[in-house]
């Protein structure tokens, strides 16, 4: 008896499933693109969460504004809500737009501390930033830093999207990939650590660091740049390779997976 009722149950869900999806509104995006401000009253903010396929474009800059750029049939469709002192972007779960779907919200504000993306849009940093700290990337969005100057940075990718850090001046930078995405950074920092587990790779062969700590278990690759000292270790079928002439170089791993790059 119980199994019965159990099975008449499953299959009672199983038949809302495709009524629950076309109770979704299906939207055809138009071809006039335009850029709207918004105009909901949100609370302050120094974190950015992209849950959703909507693009952010954040601009250090003194002045606070919020836009939204897109097909002029689709717009209303951007969810935006602040909890936390964290801006919340996303689309309507009740809606299926297709056709052209770019959106983008463009933000204004001088200080942006934190990005999360968990969704699939992509956020894009433009100006001089001093006050981001971390990146966390678990979906499949990229994100990218134009110019960065911190003391300590910390960005984490559990998903397959990428992260761009450029002119990044930092004390302490720590990169973290356990998915397959991958991390590309350039610039200057006293000490790092790069950790790769999984078949992403991380490219740092750009970012002069004084004292640096590399490791990988998997598949994935770390390009590096050392000036004084290097503590290396590969488990797996990845490498490590690296330029700069430390004087003090640590190895663990094959002998082949840890070599200076000439």
């Amino acid at each position: 008896m119980k199994n019965s009722k159990v099975f008449f149950i499953v299959l009672a869900v199983v038949a809302l499933l495709p009524m629950a999806a076309c109770g979704r509104t299906h939207v055809k995006s138009s071809d006039y693109f335009v850029t709207q401000p918004v105009k909901q009253k949100l609370g302050s903010f120094d974190k950015i969460s992209v849950i959703g396929s909507v693009d952010v474009e954040f601009t250090v800059g003194n002045t606070r504004s919020m836009e939204i750029y897109g097909a002029d049939n689709v717009i209303q469709y951007v969810e935006l809500s602040v909890r936390n002192n964290t801006l919340y972007v996303n689309l309507s779960n009740d809606v299926n737009i297709y056709g052209k779907t770019r959106l983008t919200l463009l933000v204004t504000a001088p200080t942006l501390t934190e990005i999360s993306v968990s969704g699939s849009g992509d956020v894009e940093v433009l100006g001089r930033c001093t006050t981001l700290t971390g990146i966390d990337l678990t979906g499949s969005g990229d994100v990218e830093v134009r110019n960065l100057n911190v003391a300590s940075f910390k960005a984490t990718v559990a998903g397959s999207g990428d992260v761009e850090l450029n002119n990044l001046t930092a004390k302490r930078v720590d990169l973290s990939l356990t998915g397959s995405g991958d991390i590309e950074v350039r610039g200057t920092a006293d000490k790092a650590t790069y950790s790769v587990k999984g078949s992403g790779d991380i490219d740092a062969e750009h970012l002069v660091v004084r004292e640096l700590t590399a490791s990988v278990l998997g598949s994935g690759d770390i390009e590096c740049y050392a000036e004084e000292s290097l503590d290396a270790t590969v488990s797996g079928s990845g490498e490590i390779s690296y330029r700069g002439n430390p004087a003090k170089v640590n190895r663990s791993g094959r002998e082949s997976s840890i070599h200076r790059d000439y």
